[in-house]
């Protein structure tokens, strides 16, 4: 199911898949993300094929559940339901209020339009190691930031305490 987001500054429709994309599954947890997304892109222009844009938003917008790893951390590592990749999380950090919002653009190859592919509170990320659009940062990045561990649904059997990074 698309929706539409908005209209860059230039005038390019910005859509959201909201059944299969990682900005869904954002997008499902906090639904005032399609809101600040289409604020933002309003005073932006966006032309190239993929694009990583990150927003001060001048206010609080939320909080960034990615923190930096300290030692004291009880850091374990699972799958989320729907997923296949192991996330570091630890229980004993609080979430850190930001201003940030990061979008990751994709532009449609048959039309002219562009995709939230993604879209989360704080500063970039790159993707978790094991994933499809692992980058030569993931690695180095996941090995020093954890999540916050709330109420995300992840599979029990999947939860160990051993680096599961090759």
């Amino acid at each position: 199911m698309a929706l539409f987001v908005g209209r860059t500054r230039n005038n390019t429709a910005v859509h959201v898949n909201l059944a299969n994309s990682k900005a869904a599954e954002h997008i499902s947890r906090n639904p005032h993300l399609v809101t600040l997304a289409a604020e933002v892109l309003g005073g932006t222009s966006v032309d190239g094929l993929h694009e990583e844009l990150t927003f001060d938003m001048g206010r609080v917008v939320g909080y960034d559940f990615v923190v930096r790893q300290k030692s004291s951390d009880n850091v374990f590592y699972a799958q989320l339901l729907k997923g296949t990749t192991y996330i570091p999380f630890t229980k004993v950090d609080n979430p850190v209020s930001t201003r940030l919002l990061t979008v990751e653009l994709v532009r449609d190859s048959r039309a002219s339009d562009f995709w939230l592919q993604n879209i989360y509170l704080g500063s970039p990320k790159p993707p978790l190691p094991g994933a499809s659009d692992e980058t030569a940062r993931s690695k180095a990045y996941w090995k020093q930031h954890v999540y916050i561990y709330g109420n995300q649904p992840i599979k029990a059997n999947s939860i160990t305490r051993n680096y599961p990074y090759v």
